[in-house]
């Protein structure tokens, strides 16, 4: 794998398939794509350079562009990176504190966006925006292959399912790009996904373990076994009315399979000791923290929710979202706990 890099400040039009919860200001115009420079030689390039941050699908009303998240969120630098990988021109959006927010060294954290949501969309979504706004953190959105992204070992998912792209090797080719050009603690990286990202994110935490301090997903479990040994800790979320969940197993509901996932993850990481639940209003989630390498497991299962991304405020049925099952709060409380190891020494978790 050889990925080269340099810096674009191009974003295209596009978006997702729902508003956001922040407001912003729609932009529509005609796409213009980074010039391609690098190594091609890899690999013949079947596909057009995949670095769309705005999108292609969704209604107008609803598209998110780097223009408009500028617009939204002053006090954060947006920024457009592209690499050459497997010959093929690929782009990654960063979210950065300004200059006058940035305070110190900060952990940076990857976000992998669901079907039909581009990375300028999900970045508004996943609501981690706040704290970037704070100087608080650095996050990064891959951009994914038709608003989809391959998981490797399966037949998933959309239009980028049908394809031979290698999205693992891109991502952590992204994670490391991102990882050496900005002023990040690199033992506090850590991945989030959700729905067919959150698939490839539970991907990465087997095959690239070493990039992650933690991983955290939502509406999404293993699509396979994990043979790898090395532990990272981990957080699944699901709603208990989710109806997309499983997609490559057999049983129903999806919550006794996010058990089931959690229990994997708690026999690689030699958690011995029992399971603490706690019970806040919608939500149950559950934490194993007695594991040999230092790591931990934690399951949130959400009452009265579906296949939706649970941010602070929003309504879903008859259920709304507190501040204290919101999901971006509970990730930001979980990573915090995390360090990745650095060279002879384990896992770090208070």
């Amino acid at each position: 794998m050889t990925a080269c890099s340099d810096t674009s400040s191009t974003a295209q039009p596009g978006g997702p398939r729902r508003a956001p919860s922040h407001p912003t200001t729609a932009l529509r115009s005609t796409p213009r794509l980074p010039s391609s420079t690098g190594d091609h030689s890899t690999s013949a390039t079947s596909y057009p350079p995949i670095t769309d941050v705005t999108g292609q699908h969704g209604p107008t009303s609803t598209r998110v562009s780097v223009s408009s998240l500028r617009k939204a969120w002053p006090r954060i630098a947006f920024s457009v990176h592209t690499l050459t990988f497997q010959g093929r021109r690929r782009a990654y959006l960063v979210a950065a504190p300004d200059s006058a927010t940035r305070s110190s060294t900060l952990p940076m954290t990857v976000v992998l966006g669901g079907w039909r949501a581009s990375a300028a969309f999900e970045a508004e979504r996943t609501g981690l925006l706040s704290s970037v706004s704070a100087g608080k953190s650095v996050t990064v959105y891959p951009v994914s292959y038709d608003e989809s992204w391959k998981v490797p070992g399966v037949a998933c998912c959309h239009d980028a399912g049908k394809t031979s792209l290698d999205d693992a090797g891109f991502v952590a080719a992204a994670t490391r790009d991102a990882l050496a050009r900005q002023p990040v603690d690199r033992t506090r990286s850590y991945l989030v996904g959700y729905s067919n990202g959150g698939k490839l994110a539970l991907a990465l935490s087997c095959t690239d373990a070493d990039l992650w301090a933690a991983v955290a997903t939502m509406g999404a479990v293993p699509q396979q076994p994990c043979s790898a040994t090395t532990p990272v800790s981990v957080l699944l979320a699901m709603g208990r009315e989710d109806p997309d969940q499983p997609t490559d197993h057999a049983g129903k509901p999806p919550i006794p399979l996010l058990e089931a996932a959690a229990a994997g993850y708690r026999r690689r990481d030699g958690c011995t000791a029992g399971t603490t639940v706690t019970n806040p209003p919608h939500a149950e989630v559950t934490d194993s923290r007695a594991c040999s390498a230092g790591t931990a497991i934690r399951t949130v299962a959400y009452d009265g929710i579906g296949h939706l991304w649970p941010g602070e405020g929003t309504v879903h049925g008859e259920v709304q979202v507190s501040a204290a099952i919101a999901l971006p709060s509970l990730i930001a409380q979980f990573f915090a706990q995390h360090r990745r190891p650095t060279a002879g020494s384990r896992s770090v978790h208070s």
